[in-house]
């Protein structure tokens, strides 16, 4: 295994718990849970060396983007 493998981790900084934090509400449990299911079928689908190539910052990276498009989809209805 390469030193670049080690350093990678595709879920660095993402809460894959299934427990619901104290100060997280219902909604954002579900929506939390709802992304993870998501992106680990999608690792699954893709591989590690696939998924680390589309999203070199890992799930976070993605979680961003998508945060990013519906703030932008909700400013775009206003």
């Amino acid at each position: 295994m390469s030193e670049k493998e080690k350093k990678y981790s595709a879920f660095e900084g993402v809460n894959l718990s299934n427990a619901r934090e104290e100060s997280e509400s219902f909604d954002d449990y579900k929506s939390r849970r709802k992304f993870n299911q998501k992106i680990l079928k999608l690792y699954r689908e893709l591989g590690p060396r696939q998924f680390e190539a589309t999203f070199p910052g890992g799930a976070l990276e993605l979680f961003n983007q998508v945060k990013n498009l519906e703030s932008n989809e909700v400013q775009n209805e206003l």
